[in-house]
């Protein structure tokens, strides 16, 4: 049990010593914290105890009745008490966050104890079971009369999206119904949300695929028929799901050790983009061999067949994934960056889409892997060769604000250099530090130097206060003479120089009051 990683993970102080306290007096109760649970460790009694509390002190292991802790949580747990790999032990912040919700305060776990009947339960990692029907209220019932749920007319016979399982938050269970992939693409359903029953607007799929054959883009269809950017990403899903795929994918060309539902979790994969990476670019995950899956591709891979109207197998699958699509395209996206490169343009990806005048198949085949590689490449040339340039560009003006402060005899500030080239000092170090190491160098000797030029200064006063304090045979101690040749105490009597300074000119004032008194003798 880890306790400085628990202890970090708060946000507030209080938080922190709080839960450090906690840890300590558990910490200290020793012997009575743990107790040994028949032939397993202290560590495995220690998680037997914990799950016994999670499950509010039951007779009997109950998985369902665990709070506390996610399902993962207790997978783990279980595979560390049967000595899997995959499992590990709790933490003490887990044991808080379970006597919590529990509403058990620390000082009374130590005396709580597992009864036998809960230690001998069998506390194995349960079998994932299979979702059931599809829940959704509009998908019907047809061939049973048993009343048991069957696959309806939109769901094909097809598998169910996920498991059915529970999501914990605190000692709050949420339930995330089953839903079957038919209603799923039918209805654009979302297992995460709320329950949502949107039918497929045909009319707006019709010019949407009608603009999407004409080449046009998301921006064209958004623009001028009013319809949002996310409706659009979801009927065009709807498209790839219900006809493209069902026509890409016939029977030839479907590897044999593919399992149905396996098909469908890839389908699903196509159809849903949620990330922001993915609904931004128009990637989606889709790879393909006899064998297995590991190539990735983007919707353009399929798109550009069904448009061209070649959807029935004739090109060859491997070959097309394994190079670029267009050359003539690549020829002309070299010309265009040269052409940028001639004319100092910067280069960036939506320059070089522009610039190409892409329409909607050419913005998404230009994002496409080689296109995009090379794209990327020209983009850390251009910026390395910029870096390079301002790097020097640094260099010329600090050494012009050196050269021009030394030469006033004022001191260097590394704060001055930093803005007068115009770059901050991560910046500057990130970039070149050795740069940031002269800066630092030059600051360090021009303190020297004006350090040196005002002791000189306080030495000369010094000489000419005490040859004024001679002059009118006067009796002065030390602290007198710094105070007629105005020197401060700290630097009159921090540096050597300045000290021995001040000790002749006492000799000195002495040595003369002596011959004044000798001459009055006289």
């Amino acid at each position: 049990m880890n306790r400085s990683s628990d202890i970090s993970k708060s946000d507030t102080f209080e938080e922190q010593m709080e839960l450090q306290n906690q840890w300590r007096f558990l910490h200290q109760s020793g012997g009575e914290f743990i107790q040994r649970l028949g032939d397993r460790s202290l560590t495995q009694s220690f998680t037997v105890k914990l799950l016994y509390i999670a499950t509010g002190q039951a007779e009997m292991w109950d998985r369902n009745n665990v709070v506390g802790i996610s399902a993962g949580t207790v997978s783990a747990f279980l595979h560390y008490l049967n000595d899997n790999e995959q499992g590990y032990p709790p933490k003490i912040s887990t044991l808080l966050n379970i006597l919590r919700c529990r509403n058990i305060e620390p000082q009374n776990f130590p005396s709580m104890t597992v009864p036998d009947s809960f230690s001998g339960s069998n506390l194995a990692v349960a079998s994932i079971k299979e979702a059931g029907a599809c829940s959704t209220p509009w998908c019907g019932f047809h061939g049973s009369n048993k009343g048991m749920r069957t696959p309806g007319r939109f769901c094909n016979g097809a598998p169910s999206v996920g498991h059915r399982q529970y999501h914990q938050r605190g000692a709050i269970k949420y339930i995330q119904p089953a839903v079957c992939m038919g209603c799923y693409m039918e209805y654009g359903y979302d297992p995460t949300s709320q329950w949502v029953a949107v039918r497929p607007d045909i009319e707006r799929i019709n010019v949407i695929r009608k603009c999407l054959v004409n080449g046009l883009s998301y921006e064209y269809i958004r623009e001028t028929y009013a319809i949002g950017m996310s409706t659009i990403q979801r009927l065009v899903g709807y498209i790839v799901a219900h006809e493209l795929l069902p026509k890409f994918l016939n029977d030839r060309l479907r590897p044999p050790t593919l399992s149905e539902k396996e098909l469908m979790r890839r389908f699903r994969l196509i159809y849903s983009s949620d990330t922001k990476e993915k609904s931004k670019s128009a990637w989606v995950l889709f790879s393909w061999t006899r064998t297995q899956f590991h190539y990735y591709r983007s919707l353009d891979v399929i798109q550009r067949w069904y448009f061209s109207g070649d959807i029935h197998g004739t090109v060859n699958i491997q070959d097309d994934l394994a190079r670029p699509a267009n050359d003539y395209f690549m020829d002309k996206l070299v010309q265009e960056i040269e052409e940028m490169k001639r004319l100092s343009i910067e280069i960036t990806m939506n320059e070089v889409i522009r610039r190409l005048n892409a329409s909607f198949l050419r913005n998404v085949t230009v994002k496409s892997t080689p296109y995009r590689e090379y794209i990327w490449k020209e983009i850390e040339q251009q910026k390395k060769i910029l870096r390079e340039l301002t790097i020097q560009q640094w260099w010329d003006r600090a050494k012009e604000f050196v050269g021009s402060k030394e030469a006033d005899e004022t001191i260097i500030y590394v704060k001055d250099v930093f803005e007068y080239i115009g770059a901050s000092p991560p910046t500057v170090k990130r970039h070149c530090p050795q740069l940031n190491d002269w800066i630092k160098e030059v600051f360090d000797l021009s303190r020297q130097r004006q350090l040196q030029r005002k002791v000189e200064e306080c030495r000369v006063r010094i000489e000419i206060a005490t040859g004024a304090i001679i002059s009118q045979n006067q009796s002065a101690s030390i602290q007198d003479v710094l105070r007629y040749a105005d020197v401060p105490d700290h630097i009159g009597y921090y540096y050597p120089v300045l000290v021995k300074a001040l000790h002749d000119a006492k000799y000195r004032i002495q040595r003369n009051m002596e011959l004044v008194r000798e001459s009055l003798l006289q």
